[in-house]
């Protein structure tokens, strides 16, 4: 049986995105933290999101690249 899919629009930092997504009950916790959402690798690929293992935070440069200005 195919697995619920839906579109969602979220923000990082303020910065938007879309993606699909697949609803899970119970993300879990890890390193003591509750999760709410898993960001796949095809996503951060398409939204140009990279992990900067050194500072341990994402790197957005190439999401803020694609912000739109409004006059």
């Amino acid at each position: 049986m195919d697995k619920l899919k839906c579109i969602i629009r979220g923000k990082i930092d303020g910065l938007p995105f879309d993606t699909y997504t697949i609803p899970v009950k119970e993300p879990g916790v890890v390193d003591g933290k509750e999760i709410h959402v898993i960001i796949g690798a095809m996503t951060m690929e398409k939204w140009e999101i990279k992990i900067d293992l050194k500072k341990g935070e994402l790197d957005l440069s190439g999401l803020r690249r694609r912000e739109f200005i409004e006059f």
